[in-house]
């Protein structure tokens, strides 16, 4: 506990003295120090700008890196692009969302990404691949998932026509999946 607040107070330390530009005597109590309220307000906005790009993240990766956050005084900007105009509206929701935050600036454009593949897409191949591999008998190895929005397309072997038929029951029964384009062969 006492290493706790030991790191603790030197993470203090830091911050203060990054905040004010002034040193800091670790030998006078911290308490004795005012800061002076720029500085406070540019730590808040710092720790809204780092609560904004996690809810955005854990809402979609690629809002991650392609949207850029700033706040000033509790009014956030994002800009730079979302992968379509209702992830957009989703990201601005989001960020107002945010407790701190009392407006938000909208410079977002809308710029799908050719090379990266939807998030949703991602996690329903791996929702898929879950299921067969839950699936007794069944070598997930042997069967590659592709998945284009909601489009599952299942290529590879199965060593018989049962259990070819088990691992599109399975994908079919995936929530999500619009339908099942099977290119499985079956190697008896």
């Amino acid at each position: 506990m006492k290493l706790a607040l030991a790191a603790l107070a030197a993470v203090a330390v830091a911050v203060l003295t990054a905040c004010t530009g002034t040193h800091i005597d670790t030998e006078k109590p911290l308490s004795s120090y005012t800061i002076p309220p720029e500085a406070e307000a540019t730590f808040k906005d710092g720790l809204l700008v780092a609560s904004i790009k996690a809810k955005l993240a854990a809402d979609d990766l690629d809002s991650a890196t392609r949207v850029h956050v700033a706040v000033r005084d509790g009014v956030a900007t994002l800009s730079g692009s979302a992968r379509s105009a209702a992830q957009r509206a989703k990201d601005v929701t989001l960020t107002a969302g945010v407790t701190g935050i009392s407006r938000v600036e909208n410079e977002l454009g809308v710029a799908p990404s050719r090379d990266a593949k939807d998030a949703g897409d991602v996690a329903l191949a791996a929702r898929i691949t879950g299921a067969l591999v839950a699936q007794t008998g069944i070598n997930a190895l042997s069967v590659h998932v592709s998945v284009n929005g909601g489009a599952v397309t299942l290529s590879g072997h199965a060593p018989s026509a049962a259990i070819k038929a088990t691992m599109l029951a399975a994908a079919k029964g995936t929530p999500g999946v619009r339908n099942v384009d099977d290119r499985i062969a079956v190697r008896e």
